[in-house]
């Protein structure tokens, strides 16, 4: 009899012993697919976030040539754009002042220098005036360059867009101080915007004509024809 108590009190343990073990087991698979369905889900959150993204530019980039394919085929030329300013006359005019300012140091200067030239030999010259030629250098290069950049400004601002007959070219009058090189004609397939005009941040908007290399800049100041 007590072997019998003892061989049904082993059973029942090894019984339950497998049970545990079984459900152990059963936890243990159930775990890891739900850790790897979390990750899953996270990735997929992750995926339709920049799918969502894409989606959206794909619709702002269809909407703008939508806005641009809307009644091309015109009878007459049509000014899209326009904005007019004598400021970008006054840069070119600060900039002129400015290279005269720095032509006079440069003379001021020279004199100076050639002065002392004749005095001494050129190598005695170099060592006791360097720091006056570093600003003799710095007259001579900083009035052109600045005037250069001023005159790059001007003509990448443009102050009128016009879309020719039938819709196939579209024309830029920039600022350019030449009358003879302020106006750019392409197809109208070689032009695109870099951001979207309502865009608030900025005062200009940027524009890539190809095959001009950087950017054209129109200000969101200008009046926007609709046709």
């Amino acid at each position: 009899m007590l072997l019998f108590i003892k061989s049904n009190s082993i059973t029942k343990l090894l019984v339950n012993s497998l049970k545990s073990s079984h459900i152990l087991s059963q936890k243990r698979t159930v775990y890891k697919p739900s850790l790897l369905l979390r990750k899953i889900f996270e990735k997929s959150r992750i995926n339709n976030v920049k799918r969502q993204l894409w989606t959206s530019r794909l619709i702002i980039r269809h909407n703008q040539t939508l806005s641009w394919d809307i009644k091309t085929n015109l009878a007459n030329n049509v000014i899209l754009y326009k904005y007019e300013s004598g400021k970008y006359m006054f840069v070119h005019i600060f900039g002129l002042c400015n290279i005269v300012a720095w032509l006079y140091l440069f003379c001021y200067w020279y004199k100076d220098l050639y002065r002392n030239l004749r005095t001494i030999s050129f190598k005695q010259f170099l060592e006791d005036n360097y720091p006056i030629l570093s600003v003799f250098l710095l007259t001579t290069f900083s009035g052109p360059l600045f005037y250069g950049l001023a005159w790059f400004f001007t003509s990448r601002m443009v102050k009128c867009i016009i879309l020719h007959k039938g819709g196939k070219y579209i024309s830029f009058i920039t600022n350019h101080l030449l009358k003879s090189r302020n106006t750019i004609t392409v197809p109208i397939e070689k032009v695109y915007a870099i951001q979207s005009r309502t865009d608030k941040r900025g005062v200009y908007t940027s524009i890539k004509i190809e095959p001009y290399k950087m950017y054209f800049l129109i200000d969101k100041r200008g009046r926007i024809s609709v046709f």
